[in-house]
């Protein structure tokens, strides 16, 4: 299982320190689109090579340390977690407190319930509020229809005075 670790390690080994190989091995499937372009020789941002470079010597420092104390690579970075200072972050860590995935899921948890209420929100006044309405507009409109002549010829009288006057109006 090492020697794929390092075969990797030794390819971005090589492709860092010429890194116009990868560019050479892919530029005529590439063609044009390089033309006059050069991504080769060193990154024009030296503050983050000399940041990584710095951050990389103590990471190996620090796993070279906890191998010397604790005696086994496995155990390296024991002496971080326990550390004073930060076993607090490492208590929450553990407890899922950072992970990516849970904190998206208590949004959309949070806006899965948002949506769930306005859903049932419109449900209710679609299925409620009127079919309800529409049975009390339907109930009044039974009561005025009792079957009387004399109720049906005000009725259109008084529809025929409305539309006259309506009309007149304008």
């Amino acid at each position: 299982m090492l020697i794929p670790m390092i075969v990797i390690a030794a390819g971005c080994i090589v492709f860092g320190l010429w890194n116009s190989l990868p560019i050479n091995i892919i530029q005529p499937v590439l063609g044009a689109r390089l033309e006059g372009h050069s991504f080769a020789g060193f990154p024009p941002n030296t503050i983050l090579v000399v940041i990584t470079l710095i951050v990389l010597l103590g990471a190996i420092l620090n796993h070279l340390y906890g191998v010397k104390t604790k005696g086994s690579g496995l155990k390296a970075v024991d002496h971080i977690h326990y550390a004073p200072g930060l076993s607090w972050l490492y208590e929450r860590a553990e407890k899922r407190f950072f992970d990516p995935y849970d904190i998206g899921m208590f949004f959309v948890g949070f806006f899965t319930r948002i949506g769930w209420w306005i859903d049932r929100g419109i449900d209710w006044l679609y299925d409620v509020f009127i079919v309800k309405l529409t049975f009390a507009f339907t109930h009044q409109i039974k009561k005025a229809h009792n079957g009387s002549y004399v109720t049906y010829l005000i009725w259109s009288l008084v529809g025929t005075a409305l539309a006259v006057a309506f009309m007149i109006g304008r």
